[in-house]
């Protein structure tokens, strides 16, 4: 594989992460959680919608980590290397 189709290969999985992590993190909170944060909703900071840049940058920062750090580990094992290096990634958050 060429650098060029791995430098196109490494923009394109990232930004799948990301956009994966934003659907992921919308259906938890905004749908499945939303229920047990109504009770709480006094608690929580009303000007959180000022940070959504920050909070985007890092998604996006940590979505290439991930990827970078796949990449740098892998053994070229295919889709299920892929596929148990990620749940064992999310059972350590």
């Amino acid at each position: 594989m060429s650098l060029k189709q791995s430098k196109k290969k490494f923009i394109i999985s990232g930004l799948i992460i990301f956009v994966t992590s934003l659907f992921y993190n919308g259906l938890v909170h905004g749908v499945l959680l939303k229920s047990s944060y109504d009770p709480i909703r006094h608690l929580l900071r009303e000007d959180m919608s000022q940070k959504m840049p920050l909070s985007l940058f890092a998604t996006l920062a940590i979505s290439y980590l991930f990827v970078l750090n796949f990449t740098k580990w892998s053994k070229g094992r295919g889709m299920k290397e892929g596929t148990t290096y990620r749940v064992i990634n999310l059972n350590k958050n």
